[in-house]
């Protein structure tokens, strides 16, 4: 489902504005049907981003899930209308992981030497 979600959603495969829209609907619709089992998706697919390779696709699924659990309106339980004390401390230590390992996976090879040698006076 992520992987599906960020190629449609990605600007660079020229799906038609319809099929953008649909997939972002029918995502929520699909995560919205389950609110109890929210908390577990963004849980698995995080730790999961830690080790897939191609952890990119996985940002438009976690945003989603986010997106659709602060949203929730008339569920059972209204811890699922909210992020756990857990997710809102580990979520943002996952963004800036993820987010510094694309910034050393877009430096050329011969740099990352260059800039992670420590300078001596």
């Amino acid at each position: 489902m992520a992987t599906l979600l960020d190629s449609l959603s990605n600007k660079s495969t020229r799906a038609k504005p319809s099929m953008q829209k649909g997939a972002l609907v029918r995502g929520s619709r699909a995560l919205r049907s389950a609110p109890e089992r929210l908390s577990a998706l963004i849980t698995y697919v995080t730790f999961a981003g830690q080790v897939i390779s191609d952890s990119l696709t996985l940002v438009p699924l976690i945003g989603l899930a986010v997106d659709v659990m602060i949203r929730l309106k008339n569920v059972k339980d209204e811890s699922w209308t909210h992020l756990s004390a857990d997710i809102k401390v580990w979520l943002p230590a996952f963004l800036k992981f993820f987010f510094y390992r694309m910034l050393i996976a877009s430096i050329p090879s011969r740099m990352i030497s260059w800039v992670c040698t420590p300078v001596r006076f």
